[in-house]
This record gives C-alpha cells, structure tokens and sequence, in this order.
C-alpha cells in the first residue's frame, strides 16, 4: 500500500491503485528516479528475501515488475530494461549503464 503526505491539508492519504501491486515487504530499499519509484529486494511473506524489483510511477499510479531475470539464452542480462554494459579490461567489475 502507499501512502502519500500532503503537505497543504497536512494528511496522509492512500491512492487509488491499479493493477498488479507487490507483495507487502520490509527491509527493502527505494529510489526515486524521474517519475518512478524502485523498489528493490526485501522480507515478504513466510520471511522470504526477494530480489524484486518493482517500479511505481507516480504519475499514472501503476506498479510495474521490472525485475531483471539471469535465464538468457545468450548469457547476456535480460528483462523489460535495455542495458548496455561497459567491461573493464584486466578486472571482474562490471559497470552498467540503463538506458532507454
């Protein structure tokens, strides 16, 4: 569920949300980015730790699964993000930049 502050009447409210939502979590970690809010991971149910990563936007109030799966075919990173991916030379660290 979400909550939003208003600030002007000085009270909480809870919008109206469609579609798919996540299961209820803790322990999860949130960014706002532009017009969304990802959330990603956390303790759902029965005490599961989830890699999940779910996106609100905040505009049209719609949850989307965004979670990035490692089932390719390809070895590459897939899912509903297009990704370009920089190696550096001589090092196990990747860097990975999101794109549109």
């Amino acid at each position: 569920m979400i909550y939003v502050y208003d600030y002007n009447g000085n009270v909480w409210e809870t919008p109206h949300v469609e579609g798919r939502m996540p299961l209820p979590r803790y322990a999860h970690s949130c960014v706002l980015f532009g017009d969304k809010i990802f959330m990603y991971g956390g303790v759902v149910e029965n005490s599961t730790v989830t890699n999940e990563i779910w996106a609100f936007d905040v505009s049209a109030k719609i949850w989307e699964n965004v979670t990035v799966h490692d089932n390719c075919h390809n070895k590459t990173i897939c899912g509903p993000l297009k990704v370009r991916a920089f190696y550096l030379k001589n090092s196990k660290n990747i860097m990975i930049k999101l794109i549109k």
